[in-house]
């Protein structure tokens, strides 16, 4: 039975039933404490056997203290880990191996993989290298007929001449190829 407490006002008649409901919390309160006192100590009595050198108290299966053994430092030997390809609510498996002294794990995680989304958008031509069949001028411009596979040619691409220097499309208009300063020479002296 749980207490309700009752706010007293000032003059108020003081009734049997108000008494009594004081002195059934008190009891009630008393025999929490009881009972509490009562667990704790059952978890709190010593062992009746002492322990010796290198042993811990630790709070035994029954909930009572017991002397074990105080745990080794374990140095872990190996550690692996697999993904699956499958789909679904991701999770993780983790296996204890080895010994005391020499711990391994192993991780088993289930479901990463997304589902297969949206296909993107098509990104623009990758940067390519084109050679040209003649030597170009730095800052100049030349014609998609001068380059080999010139028809492909777009901005960003890399042109090396025939003399080995390297230039940079800047733009392209209409079938004008505007070049950048030259970027170096694969020639050496």
């Amino acid at each position: 039975m749980s207490y309700t407490k009752k706010t007293w006002v000032s003059k108020e008649l003081i009734t049997t039933n108000a008494m009594n409901n004081i002195e059934t919390g008190i009891e009630n309160a008393h025999k929490d404490v009881e009972s509490l006192t009562t667990e704790v100590n059952k978890k709190l009595t010593k062992p009746t056997e002492e322990g010796t050198s290198g042993q811990i108290l630790s709070l035994g299966e029954d909930n009572a203290l017991e002397y074990v053994n105080m745990p080794t430092n374990a140095t872990i030997t190996d550690v692996t880990a697999t993904v699956d390809a499958n789909t679904g609510t991701p999770e993780v498996e983790v296996s204890l191996g080895g010994t005391e002294e020499a711990r391994t794990f192993s991780f088993s995680f289930k479901n990463l993989k997304g589902s297969k989304g949206d296909k993107g958008d098509s990104g623009a031509k990758g940067q390519g290298i084109f050679t040209a069949k003649e030597a170009l001028t730095p800052s100049g411009t030349t014609t998609a007929d001068k380059i080999n596979n010139g028809e492909n040619i777009a901005q960003n691409d890399t042109i090396i001449d025939i003399n080995g220097d390297v230039f940079t499309v800047t733009s392209i208009s209409d079938s004008t190829i505007n070049l950048s300063e030259k970027l170096f020479s694969l020639k050496t002296a």
